[in-house]
């Protein structure tokens, strides 16, 4: 199930830009005995875990709930199809728009996940 969730770095820009809706989720991001950088998904109430462990924790949207949040809010739509290609990867393109003025689109990718973390990638520059 953790490929619904944005990715660490999705969920971090929107942290910034705001987003604050409920997730079912948390990234909760510590360091190991060498000092490096290690990032949980985390199924535990945020205030709990962050009362508990006293770490970074940042929500963990879901794809869908990124994809809505950016629509009520900045009123960008964000949409992947699968391109009808004699190729059989790489056949996935990833588009904005907001009324009807195409901000972004691009395809080339391996699926559509991909295609939808780079939409959203390309969303925090227009808000």
């Amino acid at each position: 199930m953790k490929h619904l969730f944005v990715n660490y770095e999705l969920a971090k820009k929107a942290k910034h830009a705001g987003f604050d809706e409920p997730c079912l989720a948390m990234y909760h991001s510590a360091l190991d005995k060498q000092g490096h950088e290690i990032i949980m998904l985390v199924r535990e109430a945020k205030d709990v875990y962050q009362e508990k462990y006293h770490g970074q924790v940042c929500s963990a949207p879901l794809y869908h709930q990124l994809v809505d949040w950016f629509r009520n809010k900045y009123c960008l739509y964000i949409e992947v199809h699968c391109c009808n290609t004699k190729r059989p990867d790489n056949n996935w393109q990833g588009e904005i728009n907001r009324l009807n003025d195409k901000k972004f689109g691009h395809f080339g990718y391996k699926n559509c996940y991909e295609a939808l973390t780079k939409a959203l990638e390309e969303s925090f520059k227009f808000i």
